[in-house]
């Protein structure tokens, strides 16, 4: 995600991330580094760690796929993935699938409603 092109197609950063929709242009474009809410990143730390003792000890079961961690600004919880992730996720691992990331990007629409999609 190193071209401005790919960048605009995270465009959930500005829906779930709570980012100003200035900063993720600017962002989008080079110019500001990638924002880093202190809260958000000490929670998932923990939550990183959390997952580690689990595992290691065998005493808990581990969040593991469907499941995952969704945090954000406001909230920590358990979500499953969607249909449609699963799918996109799939799908963007193919080369073709790549070399579209810079048409989507330029197209609003489509890019809101793939982040609608993989919610």
């Amino acid at each position: 995600m190193e071209t401005p092109e790919a960048r605009r197609v995270l465009r959930y950063y500005v829906t779930e991330g709570a980012w100003r929709e200035e900063w993720f242009d600017r962002w989008a474009e080079g110019e500001l580094p990638h924002a880093q809410i202190c809260t958000t990143v000490w929670i998932t730390a923990c939550l990183t760690a959390m997952e580690i003792l689990k595992l290691i000890t065998g005493k808990w079961k581990p969040v593991a796929v469907p499941y995952y961690w969704h945090i954000t600004p406001t909230t920590a919880h358990i979500k499953k993935f969607g249909l449609f992730r699963r799918l996109i996720s799939r799908l963007s691992r193919r080369e073709w699938v790549q070399r579209q990331l810079p048409w989507l990007a330029r197209r609003k629409r489509l890019l809101r409603l793939f982040t609608w999609m993989i919610r």
